[in-house]
This record gives structure tokens, C-alpha cells and sequence, in this order.
């Protein structure tokens, strides 16, 4: 939020870092349909992105802690992306509406995730977080067998990662994998959204699953409430004010508010319009529950604010939910 001269408007910086690509190293953006190419297996040292899209890394952790499995079921729409393996020379599996079978010998299955290989699995995680674990169990792999994980972002194919089993560091046969890693890059953790996972071996999928980023910290709408008037940020509520006072504060209470929320207030003077604002929620300046104390109408030139009947309107994503007024004296 921004007074009238007070704080700067809302943004949100994004922050582009080094992506490091190693066996389970940095996620890339790739286009589609996948197809996966010696050239895919070159380190990129930087991404430029000339619009702001998700930034996350898929990075391998030395970490080896099981989990118990909790089975994540592959919704029936999910769409299997073509893979043409470059390592191995079976037949490449073709694009296909339902799943293919589980290949003999190798399989990955029981894909759950979770802020940490030692947390409980989780569907949803709450705005603000920075990192989640992907987890998957595996049987009877071998060196050389060929890895592919294709991410969705709301829908969208987003990034895509592929190695070689047993290139960078070895895993053996059978396990858990817990040592890949989606982490955001800019300020404030992940971008809140629907996010899909399905993993491939020698361009077979093999199991599919997803979790949510919620766009703010729990279900259920957010509200504002307890309007109020203050010569000064953390004053009495007033009514009404004294002729040439300078500055007069708007103060309100919010609850469960999300980074895509969007503020809007109208000033009114004497029954007419006089100034409007609005902007997204500065969720990281304010966090989703506390008390909004400083926007205010100020005039420090000399001579203070009109009089007059004041009133001010306060939207929360479209709708009014706050309204009230005071008066300035002659």
C-alpha cells in the first residue's frame, strides 16, 4: 500500500540468478513438444526471459533420508509429451492419450512432495514457499538408463530436465530419490499456481503427479474490517478534525490476504470524486493479517487539507468492503 506521497507503489522484484545444470541440476525453460537432443545436455550459465514467467531450479541436495510412501495418482487428462531417447536405441514411445506400461527391468513410482525429504507429503503449500521436494521411489535401474522430468505450471509446459542414471554420483538400483529440488528465485518463494511433475525412464513415463502454491496462506476469502480516522498513524479514531491540519490517516484491519489481491480506494470530497488509487497487494510488505495505518491524505504546503465532508471508499478485488467519512472543520 502508498499514502499520497508516503510509501512507494506496490511491485514485486524478481530476481534472476545463475542456473546451475548438473545430473539433477538447474530446471530449464524449453518449449514444446519435448524433444530431448544431445544439445539439451549443454550447461546454460544464464536465462534471459524478456517477460517476468516463474524462475526455479531443480537442483540435486546431499541428502538421503526414505520417507514412507504416500502414492500421488496421475489425474486422467494428464498429457504424456512425446520423448525421443538419445541414450538407448529402443523404439521411441509415441505420443499417447492414456499411460503407457511400466517397462521390465526399471520403474519410478510413489511421487509425493514436500518442503523436505523429512516432512510429511503435502498437495498444497502455503504462499511464501521457497522450496519443494520432489520425492519418488525406484526399482531395478540401471547405469545409463536414461531420466527425463517434464514440469507443467499451470497447465503450461514449463520446464524440463534430462540426464543419465548414474553420470553424477551413484544411486544404485533401487531407492528413493530425494535429492531434487524446485526452488524459486524471486522474492517471496515459488509463484503461487498448479504445478505437474511426470517422470519418464528411456522416454517411457512412468508416474505423474502435482501440488499447488496458494496464492494466500489459507482457504477462504480474504476480508478488511474496523475503518477508522487518526490525526496520526496509531491514534485515537476520529470523526472529525480541526481546520488546518496537515495530515489525516486512513486505518483499517485485513486478514488472509494473497499476493494477487488487488486494492483500490476512492477518495471523495464534498460528494465528489477527487483522487483514486489502485493497486496489487504489497504481500510482502504487509504479509496477509495486520493493520493497514499508512496511507493518508496530506497537504504539508501551508494551509493544511480543505475543509469539507470527507469520504473513502476501500475495494478488494473488485468489490466494496469498506466505506466511511469525517469531516475537516472551517
Amino acid at each position: 500500500m502508498n499514502g499520497y506521497g508516503g510509501k512507494r507503489p506496490f511491485h514485486f522484484l524478481f530476481v534472476w540468478v545463475w542456473l546451475l545444470l548438473t545430473a539433477c541440476g538447474a530446471e530449464s525453460p524449453t518449449p514444446t513438444p519435448f524433444v530431448p537432443t544431445q544439445a539439451a545436455l549443454v550447461p546454460v550459465e544464464r536465462e534471459t526471459l524478456s517477460t517476468p514467467v516463474p524462475i526455479a531450479t531443480d537442483a540435486s541436495l546431499p541428502t538421503a533420508v526414505l520417507l514412507p510412501p504416500t502414492a500421488v495418482l496421475l489425474p486422467p487428462t494428464a498429457v504424456i509429451p512425446t520423448f525421443i531417447p538419445v541414450h538407448k536405441t529402443e523404439t521411441p514411445v509415441p505420443t499417447v492419450a492414456g499411460v503407457p506400461a511400466i517397462p521390465a527391468g526399471t520403474q519410478f513410482y510413489n511421487l509425493r512432495f514436500a518442503v523436505s525429504p523429512e516432512t510429511a507429503p503435502q498437495n498444497s503449500f502455503p504462499v511464501g514457499t521457497n522450496s519443494i521436494y520432489a520425492l519418488w521411489d525406484y526399482a531395478d535401474m540401471k547405469p545409463g538408463d536414461f531420466v527425463q522430468r517434464a514440469w507443467k505450471h499451470n497447465g503450461e509446459d514449463w520446464l524440463y530436465k534430462e540426464d543419465v542414471w548414474g553420470e553424477e554420483g551413484e544411486r544404485g538400483a533401487n531407492g528413493t530419490v530425494n535429492d531434487v529440488v524446485l526452488y524459486g528465485e524471486v522474492i517471496g518463494g515459488l509463484n503461487p499456481g498448479d504445478y505437474y511433475l511426470d517422470l519418464f525412464i528411456n522416454g517411457v513415463w512412468q508416474t505423474g503427479g502435482g501440488f499447488t502454491v496458494l496464492s494466500r496462506p489459507t482457504a477462504g476469502e480474504p476480508s478488511f474490517s474496523n475503518l477508522h480516522f487518526t490525526a496520526y498513524a496509531n491514534g485515537p479514531a476520529q470523526t472529525s478534525f480541526p481546520a488546518g491540519i496537515e495530515q489525516v490517516f486512513a486505518v483499517w484491519n485485513y486478514s488472509n490476504m494473497g499476493v494477487a489481491d488487488v486494492v483500490k480506494r476512492e477518495w471523495m470530497l464534498n460528494g465528489e470524486v477527487w483522487q483514486t488509487r489502485e493497486k496489487s497487494w504489497d504481500y510482502f510488505h504487509y504479509g496477509p493479517d495486520g493493520v493497514v495505518s499508512d496511507v493518508s491524505i496530506y497537504n504539508f504546503e501551508g494551509g493544511g487539507l480543505a475543509s469539507g465532508n470527507y469520504m473513502i471508499a476501500v475495494y478488494l478485488n473488485g468489490v466494496k468492503l469498506l466505506e466511511g467519512a469525517f469531516t475537516i472543520g472551517q
